[in-house]
């Protein structure tokens, strides 16, 4: 039983992950947790729930995370990751959760996608982490915008989702894949982003709905987070741009050129359109030379160079001067 409110009362926990306060003598139920996240988020299933003194309940997740309530609202306080199980993606992200800027080396929040359809958000000074939820399946891939403010992430779902790294609330859905999307990339800008699919596709996506009006963060120490009104973002532009699956993709800091990498042992560079009116994506050059799946690709900063790693165990560098 808790205290307060219910004299005679009990709080369970079970499948849904959210927990419900009952009263005991007329067996209704008075109270429950919010469902956390967008239409179709599933919190994990709750095995155990223990009173933590008068005021705070424990829970534990069925994927091993320990999730502290509070006893009169049921809100979400707290969460203490127990397992990450396989992680398929990482970012450091360089703002706190009050919204301070930093630069990378003293990143105050990490970002990690695991086996699981939830984001995890690190605060690196406390250790505290919040859960994300809005994706119904497997988070693939994540990116962080230049200034830090926004997440992007890919999942099984087939779709990619937007976040407010500062209130770690879901800000924007792009619906448009047909398979999983296995990776995603803001440019060095604030108004692209692009993603890259199982369906073998390359979308550019329109983020003006998203940047243009951002919505106040809420102040929320740890515990899941909820969305608060997600905004639809369109495609600009979807090309075919591999035979097979696209696994890898990259944008360069000038937000001029991208590259994509595939099951097909091809890499593609992409020249991007400087506006939404021009935001075309035409294909400059194809590279080849790895004898299986390429994995990975990043772009230099500072050169025009990119480099690329392949299930054939090869790292290649490439001039974006001469496609060699």
């Amino acid at each position: 039983g808790v205290r307060g409110e219910l004299a005679a009362g009990f709080v369970t926990a079970g499948g849904t992950g959210l927990l419900r306060a009952w009263d005991a003598e007329t067996r209704a139920c008075v109270r429950q947790q919010p469902a956390p996240g967008g239409a179709g988020a599933q919190p994990s299933p709750l095995t155990q729930l223990l009173r933590l003194g008068d005021d705070r309940l424990l829970g534990v997740t069925e994927d091993y995370n320990l999730l502290v309530h509070d006893a009169e609202s049921l809100a979400p306080l707290r969460c203490i990751v127990g397992d990450n199980a396989e992680i398929t993606d990482l970012k450091l992200v360089p703002v706190t959760t009050s919204g301070e800027a930093v630069d990378a080396t003293g990143a105050m929040q990490l970002a990690v996608a695991s086996n699981s359809e939830q984001i995890k958000l690190f605060d690196l000074a406390t250790r505290d982490c919040r859960l994300l939820y809005g994706h119904t399946d497997v988070v693939l891939a994540l990116d962080v915008s230049s200034n830090g403010r926004w997440i992007a992430s890919s999942s099984k779902d087939c779709t990619v989702r937007i976040w407010d790294a500062i209130g770690g609330t879901l800000a924007a859905s792009c619906v448009g894949h047909v398979e999983s999307v296995g990776a995603v990339a803001f440019g060095g800008g604030q108004g692209v982003l692009l993603s890259a699919a199982k369906d073998r596709t390359l979308k550019r996506w329109d983020l003006e709905p998203v940047i243009g009006v951002a919505p106040p963060p809420p102040k929320r120490k740890g515990g899941s987070t909820s969305s608060c009104g997600t905004k639809p973002v369109a495609a600009l532009c979807t090309v075919v741009a591999h035979t097979k699956e696209v696994n890898a993709l990259a944008v360069a800091p000038n937000d001029r050129v991208a590259v994509t990498g595939s099951q097909d042992r091809t890499l593609k560079v992409w020249a991007l359109g400087g506006t939404p009116a021009g935001s075309e994506l035409k294909e400059l050059a194809t590279l080849s030379g790895h004898k299986r799946a390429v994995w990975t690709v990043a772009l230099s900063p500072i050169d025009k160079l990119a480099a690329s790693g392949s299930g054939d165990m090869m790292i290649r560098l490439w001039s974006l001067s001469t496609y060699q």
